[in-house]
């Protein structure tokens, strides 16, 4: 989260507001959202990887400005996943930043081989956050990251790195 009125509160945000996020963000773009809008009839939904995430050190979850996690940071998240499947093609949306100067989420959408945890495909994402309360408000974001920009502008457009994804939807 970029906000610096909110720096020092690190902890308290992710004990308060991390599960209620995960559960907003499949709502908002959960497994059967997805099937449908990658017109996919043969995707499977395994176990969550979402419990991974108290791995991570909170510290400084809140920062003073714009954060992202490199791609080397992003495959040491990704190899750090425990599954319980072996093998096929895995995706996972990598949540970046909650940016409150500019009001955007960030987000890498992540394919990767599960049985080498090697990531085969990402892509970083934006979105316009708006809603209600903490949780809506980034959930919409997110969503947004996902499906206008990751599904309508790379999914559907074929496209293969974020270069090609027109200016106006990088909000970075």
């Amino acid at each position: 989260l970029s906000n610096p009125k909110k720096v020092g509160q690190s902890q308290q945000l992710v004990q308060k507001y991390f599960n209620d996020w995960n559960i907003e963000f499949n709502k908002k773009a959960g497994f059967n959202d997805l099937r449908k809008w990658m017109h996919k009839k043969a995707m499977i939904q395994s176990i969550p990887v979402f419990p991974n995430y108290y791995k991570r050190d909170f510290n400084k979850f809140v920062e003073y400005g714009n954060f992202c996690i490199s791609f080397d940071d992003l495959k040491k998240i990704v190899k750090s996943y425990v599954l319980t499947e072996s093998q096929g093609i895995g995706m996972v949306i990598n949540l970046v930043n909650f940016n409150k100067a500019r009001e955007f989420s960030m987000q890498y959408v992540t394919f990767f081989d599960i049985k080498t945890r090697e990531i085969l495909f990402a892509v970083l994402t934006t979105g316009e956050a708006g809603g209600g309360g903490m949780v809506g408000h980034w959930a919409q974001g997110v969503e947004e990251g996902v499906r206008k920009v990751f599904i309508d502008q790379v999914y559907k457009r074929k496209y293969s790195n974020n270069g090609m994804i027109p200016s106006k939807l990088r909000l970075y």
